[in-house]
């Protein structure tokens, strides 16, 4: 049987000490207060950053016909349908890499390489349950089956524990 075992703990503070509208149209406030579990971690797709977050990191990418087109959800997916042109990603390339390219794999979401989930642990019995969710971007919650489909990894919450005791920024 595996024994529980702390891994880390981290004081954090986050989001700005009162809530203000931020630049991308939505709220911004002070992360709450608590004690966080890493229910698990993987790549994000985000519902609300469309465009450059919309596909996973290290996604697929082919260059054809002036087109640009990513592996999404399975199937190659033109960018322009999410806003993006081919000039605006070989620009980027540019700027970010110092190549003037379209790269072969999607190195843009906002979100990086890795994202950690978290959730508060209301009841301290080391599982998500019950009214427990994913802590942030509401959109999570509705991509959590499609999460489990791309190379998401789920971390045992029986022998890893992050603690982030969360207080309002000064």
């Amino acid at each position: 049987m595996a024994s529980k075992v702390l891994a880390a703990a981290y004081n954090a503070v986050g989001g700005p000490k009162d809530p203000v509208m931020g630049a991308d149209g939505y709220m911004a406030g002070p992360t709450d207060a608590g004690r966080y579990r890493v229910a698990r971690y993987g790549r994000h797709s985000s519902v609300r950053y469309r465009g450059w977050s919309t596909f996973l990191w290290r996604s697929p990418v082919k260059d054809e016909g002036g087109k640009v087109l990513v592996m999404h959800n399975g199937e190659w997916t033109d960018v322009e349908k999410y806003g993006l042109t081919r000039t605006a990603i070989i620009e980027t390339t540019k700027s970010l890499y110092g190549v003037a390219k379209v790269p072969n794999k999607w190195v843009f979401n906002d979100f990086g390489h890795l994202t950690v989930y978290l959730y508060r642990d209301r009841n301290n019995n080391g599982r998500m349950d019950g009214n427990e969710r994913i802590h942030g971007d509401s959109s999570i919650r509705r991509q959590a089956t499609r999460l489990r489909r791309h190379s998401a990894r789920r971390l045992s919450s029986t022998n890893r524990t992050v603690v982030c005791t969360s207080s309002p920024a000064i």
